[in-house]
């Protein structure tokens, strides 16, 4: 997923500033490689579960550190990265290291700088560098620099902290209150450290699209403001410039509280207006709360039982005095449109197929009320809808009999030398292959014919995987994986499609089949995912995140065998009521 970066003037003098300098020494003799994909994820681990930290294009060269497997190790942006080697290009690079006679000056642009023994994010720590302290270049490999110290110490820093030449002494323009900017989270998930430095102290953590006020910035890093009140530094490259209001979040007081309603399958409460943050409590759909007060993109809350904690506001609905009880399924008896209000002339989200289900959440008049996806409602006219497992229902095409003759291809993720993601006692490669095996056995037996891309712990290459879904010509390719987060708090599960046209749809029947069938476990609803496996497939194709093995409590649900039954059974009835509503 692509990140939009905040430019401030300081980070680019930075940028500019090491752009300089790595053209002005030549480079150590070096293993080169050249991208040969479009779009190169790099990513923190060598897996294609391990977090995406970036983009490499096709055309641009990388020095490889490291080969293990199938990935290659590179550092990117001064750490340490993995890109998939079936996707390069290697050429050997041979250059004559730069003599003393020749070496170049530069100072550290950044408030402190780790000098290493080697030019690994790994290496031992020779020293540590103040900023505006003098250096001498030696040597330049890749995105690093051997450089020689005023006290006459030699070790590696990663030289997009260097600045060619001697720079002022003075510290980095603090921009002030007075001229504080505002941004946006643009990732999914930023830690917030007490200073500018990946080993610092995490102060908090903050979600997409959260509101900061930039404070000041120093080389690659901004110190922020939260709209909790919190202080602290992140990395600039994952804000994108925002035009939100500095002033604090309004409070709504208890005078004029508001209900609302859980509308997500378990909600955390934690102690305060943060992801890392305790949890107080979890809740169950349709649990009524008070919401007391409102910061960003938190709320505040009271429980029925007394409970105060706060919530994501994106999780909770007015509560318009609805039952509590659980939601109930409906199912679409005719082509009907879904609107965003009761109403004839209300806008059409679009076009709902007969046979399809939904949650029903809510009702007025002739008019019900369903869940649409993880954040949005919608509404149907009541006399186009039925009970699901009612008379009524079961007149619409047969599940099991809707997916004879169709062909499956049920794509087991990772396998043999590549382990995936693993957790305290779990390994995904092998929770992967139990589930789907049980998923394959369900739709086998409803006629379906099912092709497995591996049926034993094997490595197969992505290509190799997609190789067999079109030869196989197959109507459903179904991957299934398991998640993982550095977030320990990360949890719950999700359906991915890369082409709404194609895949979508699909994703959102399993998606609510899976939800209905593993109540224990978050909703997080159907999203877009750019994964090999969905992207170059010419068929159907959805990529499926059943739980994070980072996560403890959901480590311990996806180990039993009674969640194996439930989310198989779920994915095999979401496949199913698909093909029964698309005959």
């Amino acid at each position: 997923m692509s990140k939009k970066h905040v430019m401030y003037t300081a980070v680019s003098s930075v940028l500019l500033s090491s752009s300089l300098l790595l053209h002005s020494i030549d480079a150590d003799a070096a293993e080169s490689a050249k991208v040969t994909a479009t779009s190169l994820n790099v990513r923190a681990t060598p897996s294609t579960s391990g977090a995406i930290v970036g983009k490499i294009t096709k055309g641009n060269t990388v020095d490889i550190v490291d080969e293990s497997k199938g990935w290659a190790k590179i550092t990117y942006s001064g750490k340490e990265a993995w890109i998939s080697s079936q996707y390069i290009n290697k050429t050997q690079t041979n250059s004559t290291s730069t003599a003393n006679s020749t070496s170049k000056s530069a100072v550290v642009n950044a408030s402190s700088l780790n000098v290493r023994s080697s030019a690994s994010t790994s290496a031992s720590i020779v020293t540590n560098l103040p900023r505006n302290s003098k250096v001498t270049v030696v040597k330049v490999s890749g995105s690093w620099s051997q450089v020689k110290t005023a006290s006459g110490q030699t070790g590696w820093v990663a030289s997009q902290y260097l600045q060619a030449g001697s720079a002022s002494s003075a510290p980095a323009k603090d921009s002030g209150s007075t001229s504080s900017q505002s941004a946006v989270v643009n990732a999914s998930s930023l830690n917030v450290r007490s200073s500018a430095s990946t080993s610092a102290s995490i102060v908090t953590n903050l979600p997409r699209n959260s509101k900061v006020t930039v404070v000041k910035v120093s080389g690659s890093w901004s110190q922020v403001k939260t709209a909790s009140g919190q202080t602290g530094w992140v990395a600039s490259q994952y804000l994108q410039a925002g035009s939100a209001s500095s002033a604090p979040a309004k409070d709504s007081g208890s005078t004029s509280s508001q209900s609302a309603v859980v509308n997500a399958s378990s909600l955390n409460v934690r102690s305060s207006a943060s992801t890392g943050a305790s949890i107080v409590t979890s809740l169950s759909r349709n649990s009524k709360v008070t919401v007391v007060k409102v910061s960003g993109s938190w709320s505040q809350i009271k429980t029925a039982s007394g409970q105060t904690g706060w919530v994501a506001s994106q999780y909770l609905k007015a509560d318009s005095g609805q039952s509590s009880q659980p939601a109930q399924s409906i199912q679409i008896t005719k082509a009907s449109n879904l609107r965003s209000q009761p109403s004839l002339s209300a806008g059409i989200i679009r076009v709902a197929k007969a046979g399809e289900r939904f949650k029903k959440v809510g009702e007025t008049n002739d008019w019900v009320q369903i869940q649409y996806s993880a954040s949005q409602t919608a509404w149907v006219s009541k006399g186009l809808t039925a009970a699901a497992g009612s008379t009524t229902s079961a007149s619409l095409p047969s599940s099991s009999a809707a997916l004879k003759d169709k062909i499956i291809v049920v794509d087991a993720g990772h396998g043999g030398y590549d382990p995936g993601t693993s957790g305290k006692s779990s390994i995904e490669k092998n929770l992967a292959l139990t589930t789907a095996k049980l998923v394959a056995s369900r739709l086998a037996n409803s006629g379906a014919n099912v092709f497995m891309t591996r049926s034993n712990d094997t490595f197969i290459s992505l290509s190799g995987r997609v190789n067999v879904s079109e030869a196989k010509h197959a109507d459903a390719f179904i991957s299934i994986h398991y998640n993982a987060s550095t977030s320990s708090s990360a949890n719950g599960i999700a359906s991915f499609y890369y082409s709404e046209a194609k895949d979508k749809e699909l994703a959102k029947y399993i998606q609510e089949s899976m939800a209905e069938n593993a109540p224990s476990m978050k909703d997080m609803g159907v999203r877009f995912g750019d994964y090999y496996v969905t992207r170059e497939n010419n068929q159907r194709a959805v990529l499926l995140e059943l739980g994070f093995l980072s996560n403890a409590h959901d480590e311990q649900i996806v180990s039993s065998n009674a969640y194996q039954q439930q989310i198989s059974t779920g994915i095999y009835q979401g496949i199913a009521r698909y093909f029964a509503a698309n005959k």
